[in-house]
């Protein structure tokens, strides 16, 4: 070691046997590195790239930086962002009850962080964070309605970074034909009642919430209104009737899942299942 120190402090060269010995006797290949720390701990050190010999340059760097990036977020949860508050009151404890060996590995944004609701400010929010270029795996969730559909389609999803997901709810069977109030005609002041396939135009998460709990006792189920039209999507917006109700319902429905696990088996969660099937396949 002495004569590396001296061959570093300015004695003489350093001979290849002598740095060859010093490697293999104290088992370090950075024999070099001690060597100056030894002499001089506390110096500035400057580094001439232009004489630099050795040196190996590789042409995919920034593919190599994006392979990180990409490798980095499997080992980090999956963010779901969502349309509103009520979306994560619904999603969180669900997926808990459902997928309890999961809950770790996804992560349900909190709304502290984010006041603003609807498809809109979901879709800003993506846009954010996809140019920011977090290393974390994010699902976007919009609602299966018109006014989600219109902001998937002015969002772009192809264009977002392979991190980045924007889905909205997979349609439902149940709202293939499903009761509606229809805008006031002469004949019907109050709107009239049909039926009509509501999938991509009123599916918002409490249709998700199972057949047990929007069935009425009389059998019958919460219709949709028809609300505003939306030019881009040349069709209506719907929304379920009674919704805090029915998430009421809901957290009496998550309560007695809690409290009583077997009861699990006589509920209907199949909605909230392929919204979380669509989340977790979501990059596969």
């Amino acid at each position: 070691m002495r004569d590396i120190q001296d061959a570093v402090g300015g004695a003489g060269r350093l001979s290849e046997a002598a740095y060859q010995l010093m490697t293999y006797a104290v088992e370090e290949e950075h024999v070099l590195l001690r060597a100056v720390l030894s002499v001089v701990p506390v110096a500035t050190v400057r580094l001439a790239l232009g004489t630099a010999e050795g040196w190996q340059t590789f042409a995919g760097a920034s593919a190599a930086v994006d392979q990180l990036h990409l490798e980095a977020a499997q080992c980090t949860p999956l963010v779901v962002l969502t349309e509103g508050r009520s979306d994560v009151d619904i999603l969180e404890p669900s997926f808990a009850l459902l997928y309890p060996h999961l809950k770790d590995l996804v992560r349900f944004m909190d709304f502290a962080y984010r006041p603003a609701g609807g498809a809109g400010a979901l879709a800003s929010t993506l846009r954010t964070f996809a140019a920011a270029g977090i290393a974390n795996r994010v699902v976007g969730l919009f609602d299966n309605d018109t006014a989600g559909c219109d902001a998937l389609r002015a969002l772009r999803p192809d264009t977002l970074p392979t991190n980045v997901r924007a889905l909205r709810y997979p349609d439902l069977e149940l709202a293939r034909r499903y009761p509606t109030i229809g805008p006031p005609t002469c004949d019907a002041p109050e709107g009239r009642q049909e039926h009509a396939d509501i999938n991509g135009a009123a599916c918002s998460i409490e249709l998700y919430l199972g057949r047990d709990l929007l069935m009425r006792e009389d059998a019958s189920l919460p219709p949709v209104q028809w609300r505003s039209f939306v030019p881009g999507m040349n069709r209506y917006q719907g929304e379920i009737t009674n919704k805090a109700a029915l998430q009421q319902a809901f957290q009496a429905k998550v309560r007695t899942a809690t409290d009583s696990p077997s009861a699990m088996a006589t509920q209907d969660w199949s909605g909230l299942q392929a919204i979380f099937a669509a989340v977790l396949t979501a990059f596969h």
